[in-house]
């Protein structure tokens, strides 16, 4: 989900999709199907956090996810997935962090059928410090 093409506008422009933000992976933080830099910030550490204290404990395919095969321990890819979306909202000239992805008006169906347009919020100093 989050890969169609109606993701990923700047808020800034609401309700008019004038600019785009190139978001990539990223989780849910929960039924609502938004994303926050709050949330995944802290999730990708106690990954990287668990695999540093114990990378005897995680292997490669331990997820069964798309990238296991990849001889890299799957908790390591799963970080990398929240890493890449958490780089994907920092602001290039500035360096500060945009603090969610979401839709202005939820809906209660299936992530991978969600098709409205989903908003990139402004930045601020709580998701630049995460």
């Amino acid at each position: 989900c989050h890969v169609h093409a109606d993701v990923a506008w700047d808020y800034a422009d609401y309700p008019e999709k004038k600019h785009k933000w190139p978001v990539v992976g990223g989780w849910h933080d929960a039924g609502n199907y938004s994303q926050y830099v709050a949330s995944t910030a802290p999730t990708a550490q106690a990954l990287l956090d668990a695999f540093e204290r114990h990378p005897a404990l995680f292997k490669d395919g331990d997820g069964n996810l798309p990238e296991s095969g990849n001889k890299l321990p799957d908790i390591l890819d799963e970080a990398r997935w929240g890493l890449s979306w958490l780089l994907s909202m920092q602001e290039p000239a500035t360096g500060a962090f945009r603090a969610r992805e979401s839709v202005y008006e939820y809906d209660e169906g299936k992530p991978d059928a969600d098709r409205k347009p989903h908003w990139v919020a402004g930045s601020g100093t709580a998701a630049s410090a995460r």
